[in-house]
């Protein structure tokens, strides 16, 4: 990774832990990451929360290191917005070689309650704009909606699932015009720590299907800053792969 991104994360991470520092009346953090499933629920209303991590993807021939960051308001309880993307990659092997910045998604996000306090639906429609340096993304613009359910067993224990279909704009002539994302994560608190494990997988026509295990831990060092770590092993046809990564949640501001 070069110097100027460790400079970023260790800025953004020291920057997190002395807004929280002090306590105040602040609503809690509600992370994404860094599971791929989302949970139905929006951040705190008016309040712009932040996420970043790092992580290392390696698979038999090709290396990828990258920097995911997510920007989060909700304008109220029921609807919100997200701006996604990846501020550093770095890749090396057959496919492609070269660092830069990656691409951005932007997505509104509409929550459903129900009379059932812990079940929540939700629904993500977004689109990617090619922003990636050259060889680093397809080059074209993708569209997807994401359909999500989460459920509380009980203060505890918590189950996230989400089903996403994204219609490509670039594929190889053979290769199908949409691909499906499916993920369901189990986790688990404990006071200020937490565990999650989840499945996941991925179907495009003329693609080999992928399959993905991920397990992870977190921390809450404060209601506002909330540190994850963890790994994933995936499947694609006979190649295997695994990624570690770590990141923060970070309730940084309330805009109004």
């Amino acid at each position: 990774m070069e110097p100027n991104t460790h400079l970023v994360c260790a800025a953004a991470l020291f920057c997190g832990l002395i807004a929280t520092a002090t306590a105040d009346d602040a609503p809690s953090a509600t992370p994404y990451r860094p599971t791929i499933s989302n949970p139905a629920e929006l951040s705190a209303p008016g309040w712009l929360e932040l996420e970043m991590g790092w992580n290392r993807q390696n698979n038999r021939s090709d290396r990828r290191q990258a920097l995911p960051y997510t920007a989060k308001l909700a304008l109220d309880e029921e609807w919100g917005i997200l701006v996604s993307g990846e501020a550093f990659i770095r890749e090396s092997g057959s496919e492609a070689n070269g660092n830069g910045f990656g691409d951005t998604s932007f997505i509104i996000k509409r929550r459903f309650a129900t009379a059932d306090e812990n079940l929540n639906f939700g629904i993500e429609a977004g689109l990617k704009l090619p922003t990636a340096h050259h060889q680093l993304g397809s080059g074209k613009t993708d569209w997807s909606i994401n359909g999500i359910v989460s459920y509380d067993f009980d203060d505890s224990w918590r189950l996230d699932v989400n089903l996403g279909v994204t219609r490509l704009g670039a594929r190889a002539l053979e290769e199908g015009l949409t691909s499906t994302l499916w993920a369901a994560a189990v986790s688990k608190s404990f006071g200020d720590w937490g565990v999650a494990v989840e499945h996941s997988g991925t179907y495009q026509r003329g693609l080999p299907n992928g399959r993905q295990w991920l397990i992870a831990t977190s921390y809450a060092v404060s209601p506002r800053f909330v540190l994850d770590m963890g790994a994933t092993h995936d499947r694609r046809d006979r190649e295997t792969g695994h990624s570690l990564f770590f990141g923060f949640t970070w309730l940084a501001s309330r805009l109004f």
